[in-house]
């Protein structure tokens, strides 16, 4: 495990070595997530030189964990504080950094990783610093490097990449309760590490590396991935590839001939009729005598046991039902998926705030962030608000509940409803003194 009490600053070697062993173990799972997200599965069936491939890929990892995204961020979170100018800024970083992006990227490295590694990118003159927009980080690139009697604690950071036939770092390490070095090296492939640039201090007492699990994990410093079981994936794909290769040799019938020889057959210009000379013969039809229900049902109960445990819900084995599901039934099927939502909710609310928040910090504004996300799921609107109209009737819940249920700021509301009514009452007015001009016109006449 990656703990470290004191950073050396004459042997950067020495992060590589407390690293060695962990670091592989994140990067293979990293590695082998990413690309059966992507389709590239491990192929079940051994496919010969110059012969059809038979192999079917089912990729459940990426409908896992799109799923996830999308109940997750399935309307882009907003990010607001009280103070206008404070606000400006933060406005200001979240356009720079393509929120959208910036966020996507987050969630599905997190999904796939199991941790979450975002970076305030800088600009340092005259000891000031300026934040000029936040960066996603590939977890498999970044250690971090704990207390070892506090692992909440972290002493340094390390980011790793290489480019070309070099490899670079950069070491964010703790100096003391107020403040962090930043270093940098570089190295070829045959030379040691080099101390590169000029070393910047942080002074705060936060880094400018801000990290979160993706879900909660027992004894472990980083998170869970959303894929935690790809041996099931590959068993599904074993079990609709073979199903694919028995319906290749054996779904249409095979005729055959017994009691005749190889040239005892003649077609005769009759729509391809055949002739037999042996009176003897019999020609028959072999078919398939399953319709494979049971291979199909193996496989179904596959892909159940890979949804039931990544917590996910199979769209298709309820579309028929969709029409006549209620708010209540929908969030009653989709409990797992939304329990598992809203605890990534928990992480990533907490992450990003502290994140913005250390941003405003940067630029001199102490402010809490507050994160307003989405629904997780569609829902039936006139259903709602046939529910809110009774409880209105009955008087438990208050109109001001009633607006913020519905997504309303119920004093913008009242006002704009004040101005539309004192509008009305211009327009009233200006109609009545019309219509006595009119009245007195009349009268004169």
């Amino acid at each position: 495990m990656p703990e470290l009490l004191l950073y050396d600053y004459n042997n950067p070697q020495e992060l590589n070595r407390l690293e060695e062993v962990e670091k592989k173990e994140r990067e293979t799972i990293a590695r082998k997530n990413k690309a059966y997200y992507l389709g590239q599965h491990t192929k079940p069936l051994k496919v010969k030189p110059d012969d059809s491939d038979d192999n079917v890929i089912i990729n459940l990892v990426r409908k896992t964990v799109n799923q996830s995204l999308s109940m997750l961020i399935g309307k882009m979170p907003t990010f607001t504080v009280e103070n206008e100018a404070a606000q400006i800024v933060l406005d200001d970083i979240m356009k720079a950094s393509d929120v959208h992006a910036y966020v996507y990227d987050l969630v599905i490295q997190g999904a796939l990783c199991g941790h979450v590694f975002t970076k305030m990118a800088y600009l340092s003159m005259d000891s000031k610093l300026w934040i000029t927009k936040l960066v996603s980080l590939k977890p498999e690139i970044v250690t971090a490097y704990w207390q070892p009697d506090d692992m909440d604690k972290i002493n340094a950071y390390k980011i790793e990449w290489t480019k070309g036939d070099d490899t670079h770092r950069e070491d964010i390490v703790r100096m003391d309760e107020k403040s962090w070095m930043i270093v940098q090296y570089a190295k070829s492939r045959s030379s040691n590490w080099q101390h590169v640039g000029d070393d910047v201090v942080w002074k705060f007492p936060f880094p400018p590396v801000v990290d979160w699990k993706n879900l909660p994990s027992i004894d472990n410093y980083y998170g869970e991935p959303d894929i935690t079981n790809l041996g099931i994936n590959d068993q599904i794909n074993f079990a609709a590839s073979n199903i694919n290769r028995i319906l290749k040799f054996h779904a249409h019938p095979r005729t055959i001939g017994v009691g005749i020889e190889k040239g005892g057959i003649e077609d005769t210009t009759v729509d391809g009729l055949w002739t037999i000379a042996n009176p003897d013969a019999k020609i028959s039809n072999l078919e398939m005598q399953s319709d494979l229900s049971s291979s199909m049902s193996f496989l179904d109960s596959l892909q159940n046991a890979f949804n039931a445990e990544h917590r996910t819900v199979d769209m298709a084995s309820m579309k028929d039902k969709i029409g006549q599901l209620t708010n209540f039934g929908l969030k009653v099927m989709f409990k797992e998926a939304l329990d598992k939502a809203n605890d990534k909710r928990l992480l990533y609310g907490a992450g990003l705030t502290t994140l913005l928040q250390n941003v405003l910090a940067v630029h001199g504004y102490d402010e809490e962030v507050a994160i307003n996300w989405g629904a997780e799921l569609p829902f039936n609107d006139r259903e709602e608000i046939e529910g809110l109209e009774k409880e209105l009737a009955l008087g438990i819940v208050s109109k001001n509940t009633a607006a913020e249920d519905r997504g309303r700021d119920w004093e913008y509301e009242q006002e704009r409803m004040k101005e539309e009514k004192a509008s009305e009452q211009l327009g009233l007015g200006a109609v009545l003194a019309g219509a006595m001009r009119e009245f007195d016109r009349g009268d004169n006449a």
